[in-house]
C-alpha cells in the first residue's frame, strides 16, 4: 500500500505609504515606502508499507522568499507643491533592502514497531540553502551577502510505552560542511496519563533538549519616520566563521479533564541560548559596506528565557469559551550595545490576557467574539532609536535623545476585542467558510512605540498606534 501527497503555495503581498507633513519651521516633508514580498513553497511525499511492522517515506520540498523594500525622503517647496515634492522622491537616496532565501530538500524516514509499546523512527536527508541580501540605508553604508550552504540531516528516535507512560528520546545530527563540524542534538520527554482524585483524567509531560538553529532571522530596522513596517527580516544560513546557534531547553505541561464539558491546560518553561545569531549594527554602522560574509554581519548572542501560562475551556451544547493568561521574561546581551547588560527583546510580552466565545445562532451560523490584553511591553520608543543612535557613529544631534533611550522602558496596556459573524455551509464534498466582523470594535488606541519630533529633541511626544476599528471579511473555500 502506497500513499502520494502534494501541495503548492504561493503569495504575494505589497504594501506602501507616501506622506507629506510640514515641520517647525514649515518646510515640506515627504516620504514614500513601498514593500513587496512573495513566496512560494511545494512539497511532495512518498511512503509505503513495507510489511506489517513499517513503513517508509521519501519527501521533498522546495521554497522561494523574495522581499524587496525602499525608502525615499525629500524636503522643499510649500504645500502647494505636494504633489511634485513625491513624484521627485523616485531620484533621491534613501533606503533600500533586497532579500532572497531559497530551500531545496530531500528527505527519507522509516518507522519500525518492534512489539507493543516499542517504535523505532529513524531518517536522513540533504538540504541546500541560498540567501541574498542587500542592503543600505542613511546610518549603514551599502552592502551585500551572498551565501549557499549544505546541511546533512539525520535523526534516530524511539518510542517507549509502558501502561500510562510514554517515554520518547532521540537525537539528532546535523553535519555543515562550510564549518567542517557535525552538531548533536539529544532530546527526551517523558508523559504520564493518570487520574487524580477529586479532578479526572490528568497528562502530565516533561520534556528537555538541545536545539541547533541552522538558518537565522536577522531584523534590519527602517530609519523612515513613517515606516509602515518597521523592520523587515532577512535570513541567513550558518556559515563559515559562524557557529550554530544553540539552546537548551526544559519545559513542562499538563492537561486536565476536570468535567465532561471543561478543559484546562498549563505550561512552564525555561530556555538557555547561546549564539544566538544577532545583528551586528555597530559594526555595518562603522564599516564602509561592499561584500560581506555571513560572520561580518552577524553578532554571537546570549540570552534565556522563561514563561508559564494556563487556559480553561468550557463548552456547551451550543457554544463554547475559553480563557487564558501567560506570563514570560526574555532577556538577550548582543556584544557592543547596551554596555553589554542583558535586556529585554523587543518581542516580549511580560503578561498576556485573552477570551473568546462562539454561540451557534442557526445552521452552520455562529457569533463569535476574542479579547486580548497585553502589558508590560518594553523598548517604549521607536526600535531603530536603539540601533541608530546608540553607537559611536550616531549623528551628532541625536545625543540628547540617546541619553534618554532605555530599553526597559514600558508601553500602557494594549487591549482591543473583535465580534464577527462565522458562516459554515457544505459545497460537494468540501465546504466553504465566510466570517465577517469588526476588529478592534471599541476602537481603543493601542501604542505600538513612540517617537521624538526631531533627532534633537529628547522628549518621545509622538505615538504610533496601531489599527483602529475597522471591518473584516474572510473566505475560504476547502474542496
Amino acid at each position: 500500500f502506497s500513499t502520494v501527497t502534494g501541495s503548492f503555495y504561493r503569495a504575494r503581498n505589497h504594501v506602501s505609504a507616501e506622506r507629506t507633513a510640514q515641520d517647525e519651521t514649515g518646510r515640506l516633508l515627504g516620504v514614500r515606502d513601498d514593500y513587496d514580498w512573495t513566496n512560494w513553497s511545494a512539497t511532495g511525499s512518498l511512503s509505503r508499507l513495507l510489511g506489517a511492522r513499517a513503513v517508509a517515506a521519501l519527501r521533498i520540498r522546495a521554497s522561494d522568499h523574495r522581499s524587496d523594500y525602499g525608502y525615499r525622503f525629500g524636503s522643499g517647496g510649500s504645500v502647494a507643491g505636494a504633489d511634485a515634492l513625491l513624484a521627485a522622491l523616485d531620484g533621491l537616496r534613501g533606503a533600500d533592502l533586497s532579500h532572497r532565501l531559497t530551500e531545496r530538500a530531500v528527505e527519507a524516514s522509516t518507522a519500525l514497531s518492534l512489539g507493543r509499546g516499542r517504535e523505532l523512527l529513524a531518517s536522513a536527508g540533504v538540504e541546500q540553502i541560498g540567501a541574498e541580501v542587500s542592503a543600505g540605508n542613511s546610518f549603514l553604508e551599502p552592502f551585500t551577502v551572498d551565501e549557499v550552504a549544505w546541511l546533512g540531516t539525520s535523526h534516530v528516535g524511539a518510542r517507549l510505552t509502558r501502561g500510562r507512560a510514554v517515554l520518547e528520546g532521540g537525537v539528532r545530527v546535523t553535519g555543515v560542511p562550510s564549518r567542517a563540524t557535525v552538531y548533536a542534538e539529544p532530546r527526551l520527554s517523558m508523559r504520564l496519563d493518570t487520574d487524580w482524585p477529586g479532578v479526572g483524567p490528568v497528562a502530565v509531560r516533561v520534556a528537555s533538549g538541545l536545539y541547533r538553529q541552522y538558518v537565522n532571522g536577522l531584523a534590519i530596522r527602517s530609519a523612515s519616520p513613517a515606516a509602515v513596517v518597521p523592520e523587515v527580516f532577512v535570513w541567513l544560513p550558518v556559515a563559515d566563521g559562524v557557529p550554530a546557534p544553540r539552546s537548551l531547553h526544559l519545559a513542562a505541561d499538563a492537561l486536565a479533564l476536570p468535567g465532561d464539558r471543561w478543559t484546562v491546560r498549563a505550561e512552564a518553561f525555561g530556555r538557555l541560548d547561546r549564539d544566538v545569531a544577532a545583528l551586528d549594527v555597530p559594526r555595518l554602522a562603522a564599516g564602509s559596506g561592499g561584500v560581506l560574509t555571513v560572520g561580518e554581519v552577524v553578532a554571537p548572542a546570549e540570552g534565556s528565557a522563561l514563561g508559564a501560562g494556563v487556559r480553561v475551556e468550557r463548552t456547551g451544547p451550543r457554544w463554547s469559551a475559553a480563557a487564558a493568561y501567560s506570563v514570560e521574561r526574555v532577556r538577550r546581551s548582543v556584544p557592543g550595545r547596551f554596555d553589554g547588560r542583558a535586556v529585554p527583546v523587543p518581542w516580549e510580552a511580560p503578561h498576556r490576557l485573552s477570551a473568546e466565545a462562539r454561540l451557534a445562532v442557526g445552521r452552520g451560523v455562529s457569533l463569535a467574539g476574542a479579547a486580548r490584553a497585553v502589558w508590560g511591553r518594553p523598548w517604549a520608543a521607536r526600535n531603530a532609536y536603539f540601533d541608530y543612535l546608540l553607537g559611536p557613529d550616531a549623528p551628532a544631534e541625536a545625543t540628547l535623545l540617546a541619553a534618554t533611550l532605555d530599553p526597559f522602558e514600558r508601553l500602557p496596556l494594549a487591549a482591543d476585542m473583535d465580534i464577527a459573524v462565522v458562516v459554515v455551509q457544505p459545497l460537494g464534498l468540501g465546504r466553504v467558510r465566510a466570517q465577517a466582523g469588526i476588529a478592534n470594535v471599541l476602537n481603543r488606541p493601542a501604542i505600538a512605540d513612540r517617537s521624538a519630533r526631531s533627532l534633537a529633541t529628547p522628549a518621545m511626544t509622538l505615538d504610533r498606534t496601531l489599527a483602529g476599528r475597522r471591518a473584516t471579511l474572510a473566505l475560504r473555500v476547502t474542496l
